[in-house]
């Protein structure tokens, strides 16, 4: 960004002196806000819900000038990505489509069955379509926390409720929020997105993003995101996504013992493992850092330092685990890129994994009356859910 453009926290563009800036912060939103209402009207065309139409349009009508933008981003990259699927049945059947994209889609197809029958999630007709996107990414999503805390920085939205995170079709558009916070002090990290779940609003279509990843990817991150559709509690992502975790760890161990795959199901578990052990270096750096953050007796600039101190030894920590266990570098971008920000989202995805996968060994594995015990759990509040689960102090 250069030093004569800025952005207020109200979101929108100024800089000083110059008429065409001036008019760009009039028209950003109103080409946004134009797109979404087409959006809307093409989404109504194809026989979407109504009343979730009505009420996203009514979202865009009541926002500001940053959420109007932000919005009709979201509406227009929605609309985008639904707009170019292909049912997976047409793709197979098209002589030009690529051998390796027809053989990745009979192997979704074969997933989805295997998830709605052994798994018992409500696939319908998730998955069922395809969508190249013609870009690396689905979306981009910015994550922020305080410099001197690990609580993440919440979006909150009228219809979906919070989220740690916020998510932009422009990578861009993505980093210009990402200043912002940058600007103010905060740790930031903007993280290229696979694969999303709209939770049961839309059948999301499988994307070019991920279908060429490796076996054991797709697998997993297909039941996680099908996952959602299972279970969704407003404002509480920490449950949300490690509830799909969890049902993606057991759900893709459950798909290779089935297949009989040795050779697979030990690369699989090889790979796990070390992003296992990974995860649990960065959690212990998070352990560290809470306990400076919250002590009072230290001063700002002592945390400050004692908070780099400890982000340069996990950088060592890691190298020396790295060429113990002969690890390629895959991981090292992750590693590297660790900060508040990364670290308050981690615990979003795996803190309370190890618990769901306790409470579904105690159920027998049994899908049923595992997803009956989450159901019971989600129906207290918050911080009631979270200690009941990690104690499993939850009533037959």
């Amino acid at each position: 960004m250069s030093d004569c453009s800025v952005r207020s926290s109200s979101g929108c563009f100024q800089q000083g002196g110059s008429r065409i800036a001036v008019n760009r912060t009039l028209i950003y939103p109103v080409r946004q806000l134009t797109l979404a209402v087409i959006g809307f009207r093409v989404l109504e065309l194809l026989g979407f819900d109504m009343k979730l139409i009505s009420a996203l349009l009514c979202l865009v009508l009541c926002s500001g000038c940053s959420s109007t933008a932000f919005y009709g981003q979201a509406v227009a990259g929605q609309l985008d990505l639904l707009m170019k699927r292909q049912s997976i049945d047409s793709v197979l059947q098209d002589p030009d489509a690529a051998p390796a994209v027809k053989a990745r889609l009979a192997l979704v197809q074969q997933i989805r069955v295997f998830a709605r029958d052994n798994l018992h999630l409500p696939v319908g007709q998730a998955y069922s379509s395809y969508s190249d996107l013609e870009r690396p990414f689905a979306l981009w999503n910015i994550y922020v926390a305080p410099e001197l805390s690990l609580e993440s920085h919440q979006w909150c939205y009228p219809i979906a409720g919070c989220f740690s995170y916020r998510g932009f079709f422009d990578e861009s558009s993505a980093h210009r929020d990402a200043q912002v916070f940058l600007d103010q002090g905060y740790d930031v990290k903007v993280g290229g997105i696979l694969a999303y779940s709209t939770v049961g609003w839309f059948d999301d279509p499988v994307l070019n993003t991920f279908l060429l990843k490796s076996e054991p990817y797709l697998v997993k991150l297909l039941i996680h995101e099908i996952a959602h559709r299972k279970m969704y509690i407003k404002s509480d992502t920490q449950f949300n996504e490690n509830f799909a975790t969890a049902v993606a760890l057991l759900g893709s161990e459950q798909w290779y013992r089935q297949r009989e795959n040795e050779r697979l199901y030990k690369a699989y578990k090889e790979r796990l493992n070390t992003q296992q052990e990974i995860t649990e270096l960065l959690l212990g750096v998070r352990q560290q850092l809470n306990a400076i953050y919250i002590d009072d007796v230290l001063s700002v600039e002592e945390k400050r330092s004692r908070k780099n101190k400890i982000l340069q030894s996990l950088q060592q920590s890691y190298q020396r685990k790295k060429i113990q266990r002969g690890w390629d570098n895959r991981y090292d971008q992750w590693v590297a890129s660790t900060n508040n920000a990364t670290l308050a989202n981690l615990v979003n995805y795996e803190a309370l994994v190890p618990h769901f996968i306790r409470l579904f060994r105690e159920c027998g594995n049994d899908w049923a009356l595992f997803f009956q015990r989450v159901a019971a759990l989600s129906k207290l509040p918050r911080r009631q859910r979270h200690a009941a689960l990690s104690s499993n102090d939850l009533e037959e």
